[in-house]
């Protein structure tokens, strides 16, 4: 009778603890991948050496995909989060004395990002198996909403405190302080709880080249690699693009570091907004569901950056991105641990990551051959960058052809057609929530009993921490004499 209370405990505390190592890790993370192409642009790198910086970074997190899942049966999950999050972190102090050379400052930099994201992704295959055992499938997609709110809202704060970071103390300053506070997040890991791997047989993993084994794959695990099969796609239309479009910011607009980094933490802010949104809809209606809609609102953002020529026009795209992509990376991520074979579930992840880390590679390298050949060619009426953002923007489009082949791993009754849906969720909610909001904002009453609310929970939460823990101290011990 104890041993499911004992479990339920350290499940809680597990979330818990997980929460609060993913707003140490998204702080320090934010403050330096956010800042990864200002800095090489600050370090006097062309437009396609910033396309190298990108796929590098990308083939560093892919090839680390199939040895992250065999390490994982020899060693526990969470001794390889910890030596490959530490290498991670530790790494970019090297990077913050790149300023002081004069020499191979962009091989360097390509060299660090390589072996930092190589380290991430090594560690990604034990993490995502872990937090499939811990977080129980019923309330994934409840808890990584709330979960991806707080480490946004954390990634937000670090985001608007790294643009005064740059403006008055430089990159190093910032290298080196998102180092300390990413190193906070060990504290909060080493209490989460270790599970057994559950496998219903002994399994090895294995990443095989064959034909046959493949064909056998697919046929016994179809809706898993229709699945694979359209990320991939997404996957290489989204590299295309991305390395690029703080180039377009930053170097052809030229709107500044301070408008930078407000356009990017107003994204980051819609994105944490919608998250707990798009968590609830998701457990309603079903992933799939969410998916078809965000996909393919997602098609559309590389057509609207064509047309970007203010600071006006890229601030909309990046509010219409953070909300789409909000809701997409989190049904995805939900997505992929129901459909992936449970028996085999660390193989299947690893091998899916990899793949799709393939597609990305190739992406940015297509895209960064791409970029000085046709700078000054014209195709369909437009030029240079804007033809990448339109092939992405045709890939995307060809990617919706997949989603009639994936199905939903459980089943869930649509009460009606997908685009009536699509319309109450993305435009009838939305605003009767924010209509709501705004009332409430101009209701002074509500507005005051909501701010004393908040600070009677802050009060009590300090007094927790400090105050009566220090008395039950003076109770237990009194002072010598």
């Amino acid at each position: 009778m104890t041993t499911p209370e004992k479990t339920d405990d350290k499940t809680k505390t597990s979330l818990d603890a997980s929460i609060k190592e993913g707003v140490f890790s998204a702080a320090s993370s934010n403050m330096v991948w956010n800042y990864t192409t200002p800095f090489a642009l600050h370090l006097g790198a062309t437009t396609q050496e910033i396309g190298f910086l990108g796929l590098l970074q990308s083939l560093g997190s892919t090839l680390a995909q199939i040895p992250g899942a065999r390490i994982v049966d020899r060693w526990s999950r969470k001794s390889i989060w910890y030596s490959t999050y530490f290498l991670s972190r530790f790494l970019w102090i090297f990077a913050a004395l790149l300023l002081f050379l004069s020499l191979y400052q962009i091989v360097l930099l390509m060299i660090l990002v390589f072996l930092i994201t190589f380290f991430n992704g090594l560690r990604h295959p034990a993490w995502t198996s872990l937090m499939a055992d811990i977080v129980p499938s019923e309330q994934r997609g409840a808890y990584f909403g709330k979960r991806n709110m707080l480490t946004g809202i954390a990634g937000l704060v670090a985001l608007m405190a790294s643009s005064m970071i740059v403006i008055l103390f430089g990159f190093s300053v910032l290298f080196v302080l998102s180092v300390i506070i990413g190193l906070a997040a060990i504290f909060y890991f080493q209490k989460i709880y270790e599970p057994e791997i559950r496998r219903e047989f002994h399994f090895k993993h294995s990443f095989s080249i064959s034909p046959k084994e493949w064909l056998f794959s697919i046929r016994t695990h179809s809706n898993f690699a229709w699945f694979t099969l359209y990320i991939i796609i997404v996957s290489f239309a989204v590299a295309m693009a991305a390395p690029f479009y703080a180039v377009i910011m930053l170097k052809q607009l030229d709107i500044g570091y301070l408008w930078y980094a407000v356009i990017i933490t107003i994204g980051a802010l819609v994105t944490i907004v919608s998250q707990p949104y798009w968590g609830r809809i998701g457990d309603r209606y079903g992933d799939r569901t969410i998916i078809a809609i965000t996909g393919t609102m997602i098609c559309f953002i590389p057509f609207f950056w064509i047309f970007a020529n203010n600071v006006w026009a890229i601030l909309f795209i990046e509010i219409y991105d953070g909300f789409v992509f909000g809701g997409w990376s989190l049904v995805i991520f939900n997505f992929l641990l129901s459909v992936v074979p449970p028996e085999k579930k660390t193989s299947y992840i690893a091998n899916y990551a990899f793949l799709t880390g393939i597609a990305t590679v190739a992406g940015t390298l297509v895209s960064t051959l791409l970029v000085t050949s046709i700078e000054s060619s014209i195709i369909f009426g437009i030029s240079g960058l804007s033809i990448i953002l339109f092939i992405s923007f045709v890939l995307r489009l060809f990617s919706l052809l997949l989603m009639p082949k994936i199905h939903s791993a459980y089943i869930q009754k649509e009460s009606e057609p997908l685009y009536h849906l699509a319309w109450r969720l993305i435009i009838t909610e939305p605003a009767k929530t924010t209509t709501k909001f705004v009332g409430h904002v101009y209701d002074v009453k509500w507005l005051y009993r909501r701010l004393v609310e908040l600070k009677n929970r802050f009060v009590y939460y300090i007094r927790e921490k400090t105050i009566w823990k220090y008395r039950l101290f003076r109770t237990r011990y009194k002072a010598p004499g």
